[in-house]
């Protein structure tokens, strides 16, 4: 009995420790969402802290991490952006005023003509889910524009060919016609240990910041799946890995084509943004000369050490294209500002995009709007 006092007293004693002189970051609960799946509860807050990182953010009424919250009605002669994507969207490591979507309002909005971007930002989402986002919730705010932020893990958030769909949210897949079909998502609750668990600043510092678990992320978990011997995943049958990727990417433009369609018919422009070629802006960081491996190697970018980081130039922007969608490639204007600076475009242990590269996209993205407008915006 005295064995357990003592240890529940340190417990107690770190965890009073810990709160008092050490910032760890907060957990973002998730709700179940009956169309998409888990997603982030709506209102609240919360701090996000690791090296070189410490940000405030905030999940509106709607469940957007935004400053604002969203109103359907759009005020007269506003133009109006919605940006859809994953984390990188979410952008919970930067504080909300240097998020991407809010440097491209601030540089877009002018008292003759009001600028709002909405950002719809979820971490686990792919191109399918984000697809779906788009066509029942994003349109309804009458978006002029609509953009779907690419990431490199996209394909394995994504496609039910590369893993099965194990993270319960909603997905889609090609039907023997080659059109997509609803992968219906399974209910699904945060268990109460881990709610209690999450309410705990030591345990959030051991498992967050510590990595006590020692955590390998989707990707990894993706990469290990796909290397076991007779790995089948949802419709994908004997398939090799080159199948697999060659349909990934049918199924990745069968998804941007109907997101493409869908927006034409509420009156809205798709485009697509990708986030750009880690590699070419991890070696103009580091002064390095980055030479992709021959494209036999990884032919459909597939690997993180081989081609993943050409999915851009080998397929993003042939399928937009082919598709007449607007297309933007971030890589350059980031490498660009590295250059010129010197620092780095992201965290070094979150890998996610840092101020200079939310600064940068932000820039970039407002002036590749700018471009796409109608010759005469909403109620000139």
């Amino acid at each position: 009995m005295l064995a357990l006092l003592s240890v529940a007293f340190a417990v107690v004693v770190c965890e009073a420790l810990v709160r008092l002189f050490i910032p760890v970051s907060d957990v973002a609960y998730y709700f179940w969402d009956p169309v998409l799946g888990p997603r982030r509860k709506p209102n609240q807050t919360g701090i996000r802290v690791g090296t070189g990182m410490y940000a405030r953010y905030h999940f509106n009424a709607q469940g957007w991490n935004h400053p604002r919250d969203y109103v359907v009605r759009k005020p007269p002669r506003t133009r109006r952006v919605c940006l859809v994507g994953d984390s990188f969207v979410e952008a919970m490591q930067v504080p909300s005023d240097q998020s991407h979507f809010m440097a491209a309002e601030g540089l877009m909005d002018r008292p003759d003509r009001p600028v709002e971007w909405l950002a719809f930002g979820c971490s686990g989402f792919g191109t399918a889910q984000e697809h779906l986002l788009i066509r029942h919730y994003v349109l309804d705010y009458r978006p002029d524009v609509v953009v779907m932020l690419f990431v490199g893990n996209d394909l394995y958030d994504c496609s039910p060919y590369l893993l099965p769909p194990t993270f319960r949210g909603a997905t889609l897949s090609l039907d023997a016609s080659g059109g997509l079909e609803l992968v219906s998502s399974r209910p699904w609750e945060r268990s109460s240990i881990k709610r209690f668990a999450a309410k705990s600043a030591l345990l959030r510092y051991l498992v967050l910041e510590q990595n006590l678990l020692g955590r390998s992320g989707r990707t990894g978990k993706a990469t290990a799946a796909l290397s076991q011997p007779g790995y089948h995943a949802l419709a994908g049958g004997d398939m090799d890995m080159d199948q697999r990727g060659e349909k990934t990417w049918v199924f990745i433009e069968a998804v941007l084509r109907d997101a493409r369609d869908a927006c034409a018919r509420r009156g809205a422009t798709f485009a697509l943004a990708y986030s750009g070629s880690w590699d070419r802006m991890s070696a103009a960081f580091t002064g390095s000369t980055y030479m992709p491996p021959p494209t036999e190697v990884d032919p459909h970018c597939l690997t993180r050490d081989k081609r993943w980081s050409e999915m851009g130039n080998d397929f993003l922007e042939p399928i937009a294209r082919r598709l007449g969608i607007p297309y933007l490639d971030l890589t350059q204007p980031i490498v660009d500002e590295v250059l010129r600076t010197g620092e780095r475009h992201d965290f070094p242990e979150d890998k996610h995009y840092g101020p200079l590269a939310h600064a940068v996209a932000g820039q970039s993205m407002a002036e590749w709007i700018e471009t796409l407008w109608a010759p005469h915006g909403p109620g000139e």
